[in-house]
């Protein structure tokens, strides 16, 4: 019954707000608490910055829109309440990459940063999220090797192939080990 209510009071909620913007386009009140919706309820980081920038469209000098949205940047950056997000659609926007890579992921550089802790940051290709902290490497190899199909055994190794980075990679299944073929081995 608990998850009834709460699913029918989340409904509520982002029908209401939603509707405030459906009825009234034009006001900036309207987007910015839909904004806040999708940065509180639904954790939705990005599409809450956006409606936070539209909001400021309608009145560039709207307090409680310029307040919240500097909150959510704020809260962003490493160590920020919503650090788990990752960088900013501003941030994404302006990087590039290092040529630091693994698999799917990219580590990213951040040229205009503040400071050196929000400089880098990590983007997957495959689920197209943004995260400041360096992935788990083993939890990844885990996951990847999982989704991959043998296409090889020699001794005690596997030979594999990641059908989401089409990459092959090598695992050792004595000695757990992990390991990127090269081109010149395929």
């Amino acid at each position: 019954m608990r998850v009834l209510v709460d699913r029918w009071l989340l409904c509520f909620v982002q029908g209401f707000f939603h509707w405030g913007v459906v009825t009234d386009p034009k006001s900036s009140k309207a987007m910015g608490n839909y904004a806040l919706v999708q940065q509180i309820v639904n954790q939705d980081y990005d599409k809450a910055e956006k409606l936070y920038h539209m909001a400021l469209t309608l009145d560039k000098n709207d307090a409680s829109v310029l307040a919240n949205l500097d909150d959510l940047l704020i809260g962003r950056l490493p160590g920020g309440i919503y650090e788990d997000g990752g960088p900013s659609i501003a941030v994404k926007s302006r990087s590039a990459r290092t040529g630091k890579s693994h698999g799917e992921w990219f580590q990213m550089k951040d040229y205009e940063a503040a400071n050196k802790t929000c400089m880098f940051w990590w983007f997957n290709q495959h689920t197209r999220r943004a995260y400041w902290k360096e992935p788990d490497w083993n939890e990844d190899w885990i996951e990847r090797r999982q989704r991959s199909v043998r296409r090889n055994r020699v001794g005690d190794w596997d030979e594999l192939l990641d059908p989401v980075s089409n990459k092959a990679f090598k695992y050792n299944f004595v000695t757990k080990e992990y390991k990127w073929v090269q081109e010149w081995e395929v």
